[in-house]
């Protein structure tokens, strides 16, 4: 018996082109497979699980998706996100939100009259004042969504120099798993937030992962996967010139 064929596939495909996105940038924005995509592209699968996450990368809704009879396009200034976890009621309007790594809490400590953005057993103070950038840069380079980024300003000479101190990064902090390889922000053994080179080591089993400095002066780490917390994909460097 033939395996049944549905029509929602065939409408990501098409708008996935049309957005000028790759298989491979959709499942990252999504936290999938490339394989994953290319399934439910193919017409294997009814409701994805990320159909959320696929519409509002593809900038449509689920409606759409689904049945063709929904709005197709959604405007860039509408978010469809989930709220970025605060403690407090006071948050900036709009924009992206800056973390103050200085003035990290770690391990889910409490700033008197701070704003503070948890990521799941930790706490970080957020700045009073949040970046702005045009919706097509964040569609277009950042290819992610607004809600799911942050940004850093990074302390010590261990990525220079790619990255110096001072430098802020823009994180997709939706980006949790280290594949690809590349420059991710991560929690130190202190629970303050780095920024690091990451390698998956594939050959090992379980996998390790090799934590690099680009500075030299800097050793290179060796742990297990599963004894690293991944904060994001650094996306974007902002350098003093």
């Amino acid at each position: 018996m033939k395996k049944a064929k549905h029509s929602i596939g065939p409408r990501i495909a098409a708008l996935r082109v049309e957005r000028g996105i790759s298989q491979t940038e959709l499942a990252e924005a999504v936290d999938m497979t490339q394989q994953g995509i290319q399934s439910i592209e193919a017409g294997g699968v009814k409701r994805p699980g990320k159909l959320r996450e696929i519409a509002r990368t593809l900038r449509t809704t689920e409606d759409y998706l689904l049945t063709n009879k929904g709005p197709k396009n959604v405007g860039d200034d509408e978010d469809h996100s989930d709220p970025i976890d605060f403690d407090s009621d006071i948050r900036p309007e709009d924009g992206i939100i800056e973390l103050d790594v200085r003035a990290g809490l770690g391990g889910g400590g409490i700033t008197e009259g701070r704003e503070v953005r948890h990521d799941g057993q930790y706490a970080d103070p957020v700045k009073g004042e949040a970046w702005r950038f045009p919706a097509r840069f964040v569609r277009e380079e950042l290819r992610t969504t607004e809600n799911r980024i942050v940004i850093l300003e990074t302390a010590g000479d261990s990525m220079a120099p790619t990255i110096l101190s001072g430098d802020r990064v823009i994180v997709d902090t939706g980006h949790k798993i280290p594949s690809p390889d590349g420059i991710y922000a991560i929690r130190d053994m202190f629970g303050s937030i780095v920024v690091k080179r990451l390698q998956v080591l594939r050959r090992g089993d379980p996998p390790r992962m090799k934590i690099i400095s680009d500075n030299e002066n800097h050793p290179d780490e060796e742990v297990g996967v599963d004894q690293i917390g991944i904060v994001g994909r650094v996306l974007w460097s902002l350098k003093r010139l």
